[in-house]
């Protein structure tokens, strides 16, 4: 979903007759063309925080809607 070119992709998808699935984290909303999306928000405690000395909790935070 973070990919710019998202929403055109998939409606060329959508064109062609491709049945489109997308699963997602739910931090990005875009228009985009599917025919099932699967959203599952990250709780901050799925968050690994002792990685690259806590950098993924404070992305997460900044990019969680």
């Amino acid at each position: 979903m973070i990919v710019p070119e998202m929403p055109a992709f998939t409606e060329a998808l959508h064109a062609e007759g491709i049945h489109i699935t997308i699963e997602t984290a739910g931090t990005v909303d875009a228009p985009v063309t599917c025919d099932l999306m699967s959203i599952s928000p990250k709780l901050s405690n799925s968050v690994p925080n002792l990685i690259e000395n806590g950098r993924w909790p404070t992305r997460h935070d900044k990019l969680h809607l």
